[in-house]
């Protein structure tokens, strides 16, 4: 079953595919780290992370006073239903009595439009199993221990083009 990540693989590579692997590679790195760390702070209220990295939760802990959301599904791997694509949903959250998907990111730029794509994917997901969700929402933690909280559009259509072109992909090379 392809993932979200791969299926958004032709929009990323617009953005990313000139940056220095190695420089993607301790990004990435970076990324799985402080998740990590957020989930171990949802589940567990235990604070781990390594020095360096210690902006970054501050940020989501400044983020989740100010906002005051509750936290009702950590790092949600799911499938959709019918059109058999997966992906891991970081947070589901409610606010401001509806219920968001939130999907935190660490990079240095946000690329909020590239985000509700991934975001509306997984709503998808959650659609296909009967559970609606009222919008979608990232939270950008920076290195320096500030966030961006930014509520995003809807882009199923988009997210929807790129399956269709993923599967079309692989009719053309007689995968299916």
């Amino acid at each position: 079953m392809p993932s979200v990540t791969k299926i958004m693989g032709p929009l990323s590579d617009a953005i990313y595919k000139n940056i220095d692997p190695e420089i993607l590679k301790i990004a990435a790195t970076r990324g799985t780290a402080i998740h990590y760390a957020t989930e171990l702070l949802d589940n567990y209220g235990v604070i781990e992370i390594k020095e360096e990295w210690m902006p970054y939760l501050k940020a989501y802990i400044a983020a989740k006073k100010e906002y005051v959301w509750e936290t009702l599904a950590v790092e949600l791997r799911g499938f959709h239903k019918y059109l058999l694509y997966a992906g891991t949903i970081d947070r589901i959250i409610l606010l401001k009595e509806k219920v968001y998907i939130l999907d935190l990111k660490t990079t240095v730029e946000l690329h909020p439009d590239l985000v509700a794509v991934q975001c509306s994917a997984y709503k998808e997901i959650l659609k296909s199993h009967g559970i609606e969700v009222n919008g979608i929402a990232t939270l950008q933690l920076k290195k320096d221990g500030t966030y961006r909280f930014e509520f995003l559009e809807d882009k199923t259509d988009i997210f929807m083009s790129l399956l269709k072109i993923h599967n079309f992909k692989k009719t053309l090379k007689g995968e299916n």
